[in-house]
């Protein structure tokens, strides 16, 4: 049984992978209220640029839409998987040429499942210029004051680099 047998609980495809990033990457598309279709353009290039015709995306599209609860799937992914599943969500959320507060919570929530650091998250992302550092510290203070969890992490929202 391969990893991706386990992943989706099906026979191994190697669609499987691209159908979890398709999933999460309609988390991160829809947290600021509209899919662009500069983001939709984005993930299908990325897809072909991985390899997939156009029927295979069809078939990952299919696959996506019958993953559920995506976030405990990610963990079964190998460290390089995580660090280009995180690669390709930031620069899905910035291919509309904003990169929204929400998009940034939207991807810390899966930073957080991938067991990466959510402050060295937070510097790369304070290192676009398409943010604003305010911006993502106010939302990131509104989560954390709605959550009834008290282990968030102190993040510094210090721009260092242009």
């Amino acid at each position: 049984m391969g990893i991706f047998d386990s992943l989706l609980g099906g026979k191994n495809s190697k669609l499987d992978r691209w159908a979890l990033f398709m999933r999460l990457s309609e988390v991160v598309t829809q947290a600021d209220g509209k899919i662009d279709k500069s983001e939709v353009s984005f993930s299908t290039e990325f897809l072909k640029s991985k390899g997939l015709s156009e029927h295979d995306i069809l078939e990952v599209s299919k696959k996506s839409a019958q993953l559920t609860d995506p976030l405990s799937k990610i963990s079964k992914l190998s460290m390089e998987e995580r660090s280009q599943l995180l690669d390709y969500l930031i620069k899905l959320a910035g291919a509309d040429g904003e990169f929204h507060a929400a998009e940034y919570l939207s991807i810390l929530i899966i930073v957080f499942s991938l067991g990466i650091d959510p402050q060295g998250y937070t510097n790369i992302i304070l290192k676009r210029d398409d943010i604003n550092s305010k911006e993502l510290e106010e939302a990131y203070q509104k989560l954390v004051n709605k959550s009834n969890d008290s282990n968030w992490p102190n993040l510094s929202f210090k721009k260092w680099y242009k």
